[in-house]
């Protein structure tokens, strides 16, 4: 069963409400059924006890791929001895994704990145499955996307098929997009983190034990980190971090409420310091907070780190204040304190920063936006307003909660 609860107040919504909710529940159920018989048929042998040779297909970019690493060392955990490839692609060149962050991970012994372009046609598609069938595979572990139609599911199928491997596992369906918003009222979500776990757990992988993050940092990145520590004299007591940035407009809170939130921390936390994160499309956010707050104390790194010296200088940080991104998840998951305004064109719960150190802001009062997936207008629309919904009043009072009022000694 897709991972997912009632939520506290579903008992309370409209009957209409809870029969279409109630109704997508049976369709996950039933479609999710369906898919596992079908993979039985195609690969009717067990999940191998000691596979040689693993293969994890994963694609995805930087959220996916940080989402995902607690999935990876599970595996590496249930089968110490195997050889592990991840097989992964950002989509289209020049997409960050697994190549810029794993590339000193324990837990692969091997990444294969390709990009869109490579398998775009039926000929390409059909000869990288023999490259796939030449490394003779013994497991292979589909981790789809919580977004995936049932239709590349499908298409997946033959593809995996023609790859050769002994033994696949992982095809399921996360999300239906129709009546999302009944949806997200009755029902709370696994989060990614968990999704990608429990799938394991359902495909007879062996996972044991909690949940377990690593995201390694070579040598050279942690000097280089460390000078740019140096250079902006980023040595405070108390560090905040802000990410201005996000992937879809609708995700993307106003950078003057981003601005609001610095000037309280500068009037509340005397001595404190804010550093700005993003990549290169960042670089005109970053400098448009800088001159709206006009303080040495903020620092602007936008542009600046790559994602490995983002994730050694993050851990500095007492509290992340960010859209709903990669980094964010990043944080999270070293156990960093979060503050994360969502949009609600999410499902209710799927990509909630993972553990308890987080608190989301999120407004779902919002007509024809809550639970909205398309993106599309005039619905989309709505769906960006929603975001800014969200009050800074509300951040900065939640962040005397999580820090306290005063400068630590």
């Amino acid at each position: 069963m897709t991972g997912r609860v009632f939520t506290d107040n579903s008992k309370k919504e409209p009957f209409s409400v809870k029969m279409r909710a109630y109704f997508i529940g049976f369709c996950y159920d039933s479609v999710n059924s369906l898919l596992k018989l079908i993979s039985n048929l195609l690969w009717p042998k067990k999940v191998p006890l000691s596979p040689k040779n693993i293969c994890i297909y994963r694609i995805g970019n930087i959220g996916d791929i940080i989402c995902s690493i607690p999935a990876f060392i599970a595996i590496r955990k249930a089968y110490p001895y195997s050889k592990i490839t991840l097989l992964t692609s950002p989509g289209g060149y020049g997409r960050p994704g697994a190549k810029e962050l794993l590339e000193s991970a324990t837990f692969m012994d091997k990444l294969w990145v390709y990009y869109a372009d490579e398998v775009s046609s039926l000929k390409s598609a059909y000869n990288f499955s023999q490259r796939m069938r030449a490394e003779s595979f013994d497991l292979l572990i589909y981790l789809p996307q919580q977004l995936i139609m049932l239709k590349y599911l499908f298409r997946n199928f033959i593809f995996l098929k023609l790859c050769g491997a002994k033994k696949t596992v992982g095809f399921e369906l996360s999300t239906i997009k129709l009546w999302a918003s009944e949806q997200s009222k009755i029902y709370q979500f696994d989060n990614e983190v968990d999704r990608l776990i429990n799938l394991l757990k359902r495909c007879g992988i062996p996972v044991s034990g909690g949940i377990n993050y690593d995201l390694p940092v070579p040598n050279d990145k942690k000097e280089s980190a460390l000078k740019i520590i140096e250079k902006y004299k980023i040595k405070s007591k108390l560090i905040f971090g802000i990410m201005p940035s996000a992937s879809y407009e609708d995700n993307q809170w106003s950078l003057d409420n981003f601005v609001e939130v610095i000037k309280f921390l500068l009037k509340n936390y005397k001595g404190c310091q804010i550093v700005i994160f993003g990549g290169h499309g960042d670089v005109e956010k970053g400098k448009y907070i800088k001159t709206k707050v006009k303080s040495v104390a903020v620092i602007n790194l936008c542009g600046i780190t790559s994602l490995l010296e983002t994730e050694f200088i993050i851990k500095k940080l007492n509290l992340l204040i960010s859209n709903n991104t990669g980094l964010m998840h990043m944080a999270a998951l070293e156990g960093i304190k979060v503050l994360a305004v969502f949009s609600p064109a999410e499902l209710n719960g799927n990509w909630l920063p993972y553990g308890q150190n987080s608190k989301v802001f999120i407004n779902r009062n919002v007509p024809g936006c809550d639970g909205y997936y398309y993106r599309k207008l005039p619905k989309f629309e709505k769906c960006v307003t929603a975001i800014n919904v969200v009050d800074p009043k509300e951040i900065c009072l939640e962040i005397f909660n999580l820090i306290g009022k005063k400068m630590p000694q």
